[in-house]
């Protein structure tokens, strides 16, 4: 098992039909290519495989004798890079009940692969709370991942301060985050007007 991106050096050893070592033997290899590697490649007895892509494939290693493959299973990468998060309603009142969801643009790995059940810890200022349910108890904050489409989606609800708050996701593994702006109003101001009659 791979993770991308990756650099992994694949040898070959020779054996007769008794399973004795009988040294190295000059190779061809190909690779059924879902994982971004090379798709032939030969060297004397061993080869460096490189690549980005997650999958799965087969690596197949033959000499004019004998042949065999091994399966190969690259998984994606680590969350990197900047996540956009887009607020559905940027202003809301300092009522403590009001609430916007959040979305986020698509996460990927290093190797731009999309990344499903990645997990950010997602929270606010100015008194915002994240009312998802936590996913993961055992961190602090508020914890939620990556959808199959991988992007993420949250709701925050005001408390009773008013301003510019910030809203922002940081990813738990790799180096992802995002950021926002909410503007949370106090609200109208109602004067109310009493006449009084002089006698």
């Amino acid at each position: 098992v791979l993770t991308t991106p990756f650099t992994n050096a694949v040898y070959t050893a020779a054996y007769d039909a008794g399973s004795n070592f009988v040294g190295s033997v000059p190779s061809y290899f190909y690779v059924t290519n879902t994982v971004g590697v090379p798709a032939t490649a030969s060297a004397t007895n061993g080869l460096l495989l490189s690549g980005w892509k997650a999958g799965n494939g087969l690596l197949v290693g033959t000499n004019a004798t004998a042949s065999n493959s091994i399966p190969i299973q690259v998984l994606p990468g680590t969350p990197w890079g900047t996540v956009t998060l887009t607020p559905g309603t940027p202003f809301l009142l300092a009522n403590g009940a009001a609430v916007s969801a959040v979305t986020s643009s698509v996460v990927y790995d290093r190797a731009t692969n999309l990344l499903t059940n990645a997990y950010f810890t997602v929270a606010g200022s100015l008194g915002l709370t994240v009312t998802n349910a936590d996913l993961d108890g055992a961190t602090p904050g508020v914890q939620v991942a990556t959808g199959a489409g991988g992007t993420l989606a949250f709701h925050v609800q005001s408390g009773l301060q008013n301003g510019l708050a910030s809203v922002w996701a940081n990813s738990l593994a790799g180096s992802a985050n995002g950021l926002t702006n909410v503007m949370i109003d106090a609200g109208p101001v109602f004067t109310q007007v009493q006449s009084f009659e002089s006698n």
